[in-house]
């Protein structure tokens, strides 16, 4: 049998071609044969066209997305050069923008003397919203919208206390270009409500220099202003008596002068003023009386003049009041317990004359009592035990007299009392053993006698125990019982766990000194002897 006729399907397809054409093949030898695998052809046109068609599906798939892609990034690249284009002010846009702004701006303010001077903080101001502000903008009409309006006014005014309290690091970093994109609600220390206008505006230790300007009234929500403890001088504008929605006015610790405006009552809504620290000067005026939401008013370390009493008494609500060193002088009032809301009140180096009335007992709210006045006498109260409480006591380089009443034991909430430096004599009570919240309790340079109560021993709480420069006498062995007291105490009293004594101090000396202080130190706690 021929090859032909052994495979009749691979006539007319020769699917191998033998290399060597010159090389004669032995019909008769099948190792000579070449192998013919015999195919079917109907299959075989079938198996293309799938093939091609996938092919061309494949095709049109990647043809497809690389469309969609390259339609997308032309997109994208003429809508930010749409943009841009768009955002693209001309020389006649800014001054269009300029002059629109300044206009709205003087409407805004009364006047436009501010932007005269090409310095001022108004001017640099309105330069920075014109040239650097990315939030205001101008509609397609080239006109402000309302909430525009707003919006500008509001911002203009942060913008104009940020270059008038120029001088920190951190006004200069506000100003800076990335702050330029936020909304002023954004700003650090500033706080809006929902509707965006700012409420509060509070500015502490920010190393703020200079004079507050006009323009805080301009804020017309703000009902917290605080300002404190930076370095902001001159006076009090009086347009910040504009602002009548103000609960709370912090400005201490700063450098403003002059006198307290009459116009302060104009803030009838104010809680909380504070203007402690500072360089102003003159009477108080009557009408702040009239500020009867008043809680806590602090004038501490001032100038002020006259006396104040007549006007305080009729703050009624106040909570707390510290006028330490403010320079008011006059008659303590015995009117005093008609401050009945008092929790707080500060009279440290003050000079009030007359005597401590006993309707301080009265004050049954109050939780810490501070009085350092060298003019005032009377006697300790001895209705002190009304004073249920009281946390803090502290009276100081006065001429206070008398003795320490038994009822001082049902102050139980007390953990600081500080009676130093007055005319006051007799024994320690019994009754202080109750005081078993009581951390300091310093009695130094007074005319106290007699010996300290070893009740002394159940304040397991107490820290400091100074009795130094009194005429105590016997022992104090209880403090060997409490390692964690550190106590002052003078020559009278002994005792055996102390390292030295007023003899040793004899022998050192040559001479023992009135109130012999050597400190010396046992267990875990100082001992002065």
């Amino acid at each position: 049998m021929d090859v032909e006729e052994a495979h009749p399907a691979a006539t007319g397809s020769n699917l191998f071609r033998h290399s060597n054409e010159g090389t004669t093949m032995d019909p008769s030898s099948t190792a000579n044969q070449p192998r013919v695998i015999p195919l079917d052809d109907d299959k075989h046109g079938c198996c293309t066209k799938r093939v091609i068609g996938l092919l061309l599906i494949t095709l049109i798939v990647i043809g497809a997305v690389i469309g969609v892609s390259l339609g997308l990034t032309l997109g994208k690249n003429a809508n930010e050069s749409s943009s841009a284009s768009s955002s693209t002010l001309t020389t006649a846009d800014y001054e269009l923008r300029y002059n629109t702004f300044r206009s709205l701006l003087a409407s805004a303010e009364g006047d436009s003397s501010g932007f005269v001077k090409m310095d001022s903080p108004q001017s640099q101001a309105l330069e920075w919203l014109v040239y650097k502000d990315k939030i205001v903008e101008m509609d397609s009409d080239s006109k402000m919208t309302e909430t525009s309006d707003f919006k500008l006014v509001q911002r203009y005014a942060v913008i104009v206390l940020l270059f008038a309290l120029s001088g920190s690091n951190w006004q200069q970093d506000t100003l800076e270009t990335p702050f330029s994109k936020l909304d002023e609600c954004k700003f650090e220390g500033i706080t809006c409500r929902s509707q965006g206008e700012i409420t509060r505006l509070e500015w502490p230790l920010k190393e703020l220099v200079g004079a507050l300007p006009d323009e805080i009234a301009l804020l017309t929500a703000l009902e917290t202003l605080d300002l404190s403890s930076n370095d902001i001088e001159g006076v009090i504008p009086e347009r910040l008596f504009e602002l009548t929605e103000l609960r709370s006015l912090i400005l201490e610790s700063n450098r403003f002068t002059s006198t307290i405006s009459p116009d302060f009552n104009k803030l009838s809504r104010l809680e909380e003023l504070s203007l402690s620290v500072n360089y102003f000067s003159g009477s108080f005026p009557e009408s702040i009386g009239a500020m009867t939401l008043l809680k806590r008013l602090e004038l501490t370390n001032n100038r002020f003049t006259g006396t104040i009493f007549d006007t305080l008494l009729k703050l009624t609500n106040l909570e707390i009041m510290d006028l330490g060193a403010s320079g008011f002088t006059g008659t303590f009032p015995d009117s005093i317990d008609q401050l009945s809301s008092l929790h707080t009140l500060s009279l440290s180096n003050v000079e009030f004359a007359g005597t401590l009335p006993g309707t301080i007992a009265n004050l049954t709210n109050l939780e810490s009592f501070t009085l350092f006045s060298p003019t005032l006498t009377g006697t300790f109260p001895s209705m002190i035990g009304q004073l249920t409480n009281l946390e803090g006591l502290m009276i100081q380089n006065t001429h206070i007299s008398g003795t320490i009443p038994s009822e001082i034991g049902k102050l139980t909430k007390l953990t600081k009392i500080v009676i130093q430096a007055t005319d006051m004599t007799g024994t320690f009570p019994t009754e202080m053993g109750r005081l078993t919240r009581l951390i300091d309790a310093l009695f130094d340079i007074n005319s106290f006698s007699g010996h300290v109560p070893t009740e002394i021993v159940n304040l397991k709480s107490l820290r400091e125990l100074n009795i130094y420069q009194n005429d105590f006498t016997g022992d104090i062995e209880f403090v060997c019982q409490m390692p964690e007291l550190g106590y002052f105490f003078s020559c009278g009293v002994t005792c055996d766990c102390c390292f030295k004594t007023c003899e040793d101090c004899a022998k050192v000396n040559g001479v023992a000194p009135e109130g012999c202080s050597t400190t010396t130190s046992a267990g875990n706690g100082t001992r002065a002897l």
